[in-house]
C-alpha cells in the first residue's frame, strides 16, 4: 500500500513536471503537451480600511488557489507605491500564509502610508485635492520542489486609487466651565447636610474656575455637576474636504480623562470644521492634573476622535472612517 501511495505521487509530479517543461516529444512524428493547472492569485478586495490625520490605511484581499495535491506555503507579497508617478515606498509581506492542497484561501493584510511623506514628494501638495496613487503588486507563490520546475512563480497586478491630500490642524478653543448656581450648591449641601455658607461655597468655585487660589478649598467636597463647553477645529491645509456629520470622542486635560460622547453640532468654513461640545463632568471626579488647568487657566489636552467621512465615489463608495489621536494646548475662556 505503501509503494503504491508513493508511486502515485510520483505520477502526479511527473505530470506536473511534463506540463510546466512544455510536454515532450512522443516519436519522431508526433508530439503532444499535457497541460497542468497552476496557481492563480486574484485582487478580491482593495479599498481604504481608514484614515487618521497623519496616514492612510489600506486593506488588500488576496486569494490564492492552488491546483496541487501538496500544501503551498507563500513565499511573500512585494509592493510598489508610486504618488503620481514618483517612488513613495517599496514594502513585502505575508511570508508563510498556507495553502491547502487543491484550495483557495484568502490573505488579507493592512499597508499604510503617511502623508508627509507625500508631501515631500509632491511639491504642490497643499493645492491639490486629491493625488494618483498607483501599486504594483507582486505575488510570489513557491512550487513543489522537484528537478527541472523553478523555485516559485510571481504573479504581477497594478492597482490604481485616487486618495485625498491631507495635512491636518487641530485646536481646542472656546473652552469654559460653567460654575454651579447657589440652588445647586444648596442642593448638595442638603445632601450632606453641610452648614456652610453656600454663598461662601459658590464664590469658592467661582474663584477656582478664575484661577484664583482659594485656601482650604476642596472642589471634591461637594458632588456637582459641571457644564463645560468648547469647539474643537479641524482645519485640512490642503484642497480637500473633510466631510463628516458628528464625532465621537474623548478629552482629556493633562493627560486625566475630563469629558467623553458625541457630538453632532458640526459647522463648516471653507476646509474647516468646527465642532461644538456640550459635556458635563463631576466635581467629584476633578484630578490633581485637571485641578492644575484650572488654576493655570490652561493645558494640555489630548483629544481621540472617531468619525465617518464621505469622499467623492471616484476615492470611495463607502464612508471611510477616521481615527485619530491628537495632542495640544488650550487656553480656559
Amino acid at each position: 500500500m505503501q509503494k503504491l501511495k508513493i508511486g502515485l505521487v510520483a505520477v502526479v509530479y511527473s505530470v506536473m513536471l511534463f506540463g510546466f517543461l512544455g510536454g515532450g516529444q512522443a516519436s519522431a512524428k508526433t508530439s503532444f503537451q499535457i497541460k497542468f493547472p497552476k496557481p492563480k492569485a486574484k485582487i478580491e478586495k482593495f479599498q481604504i480600511a481608514h484614515i487618521s490625520l497623519r496616514d492612510i490605511t489600506f486593506l488588500f484581499d488576496i486569494s490564492i488557489t492552488n491546483p496541487y495535491p501538496v500544501d503551498l506555503k507563500l513565499a511573500g507579497i512585494d509592493l510598489e507605491f508610486f504618488i503620481e508617478g514618483h517612488t513613495l515606498m517599496r514594502a513585502s509581506t505575508s511570508k508563510g500564509f498556507v495553502v491547502k492542497r487543491n484550495g483557495k484561501k484568502i490573505n488579507q493584510f493592512y499597508m499604510t502610508i503617511v502623508y508627509k511623506d507625500m508631501a515631500a514628494i509632491i511639491k504642490e501638495f497643499n493645492e491639490r485635492d486629491f493625488l494618483d496613487l498607483d501599486i504594483d503588486v507582486a505575488v510570489h507563490i513557491p512550487l513543489p520542489k522537484m528537478k527541472g520546475l523553478p523555485k516559485k512563480i510571481t504573479l504581477d497586478f497594478k492597482l490604481h486609487k485616487k486618495i485625498p491630500a491631507v495635512r491636518p490642524k487641530v485646536e481646542v478653543v472656546n473652552f469654559k466651565v460653567h460654575p454651579p448656581t447657589i440652588g445647586q450648591i444648596d442642593q448638595s449641601m442638603k445632601k450632606k447636610k453641610n452648614k456652610g455658607d453656600r454663598k461662601k461655597k459658590r464664590k469658592d468655585y467661582e474663584d477656582f474656575f478664575n484661577g484664583k487660589t482659594v485656601k482650604g478649598f476642596k472642589p471634591q467636597d461637594l458632588d456637582l455637576i459641571f457644564n463645560v463647553s468648547f469647539d474643537i477645529i479641524i482645519t485640512n491645509e490642503t484642497k480637500a474636504k473633510l466631510d463628516f456629520s458628528d464625532l465621537n470622542f474623548n478629552f482629556l486635560v493633562n493627560k486625566k480623562a475630563l469629558v467623553a460622547g458625541r457630538t453632532d453640532k458640526v459647522k463648516r468654513t471653507d476646509n474647516s470644521v468646527k465642532l461644538t461640545v456640550m459635556n458635563q463632568f463631576s466635581s467629584r471626579n476633578l484630578s490633581k492634573q485637571v485641578e492644575s488647568a484650572f488654576k493655570k487657566r490652561k493645558g494640555t489636552f489630548t483629544l481621540v476622535g472617531d468619525t465617518l467621512v464621505s469622499f467623492p465615489r471616484f476615492v470611495s463608495k463607502n464612508k471611510v472612517r477616521l481615527k485619530f489621536v491628537e495632542d495640544g494646548t488650550f487656553n480656559f475662556r
